[in-house]
């Protein structure tokens, strides 16, 4: 796998990504797909990473 920035819809991840706004993006793609036949979505961290993905997460979830 190819090292360095890559374009994840307007955020710059690197290796030192800013996990906030990775958090925000992914969660905003999930909660806007709609798919008929999907009832649960999981978004799993690990560490010190979990409670900023669950507050990213609920953040997005309410609005």
């Amino acid at each position: 796998m190819e090292r360095g920035p890559v374009d994840p819809g307007g955020v710059a991840v690197t290796d030192a990504f800013d996990l906030d706004a990775g958090a925000r993006v992914i969660g905003k793609e999930v909660d806007a797909y709609d798919p008929e036949t999907l009832d649960d979505v999981r978004f799993i961290a690990c560490g010190d990473e979990y409670e900023t993905v669950r507050r990213v997460s609920d953040e997005v979830r309410e609005g």
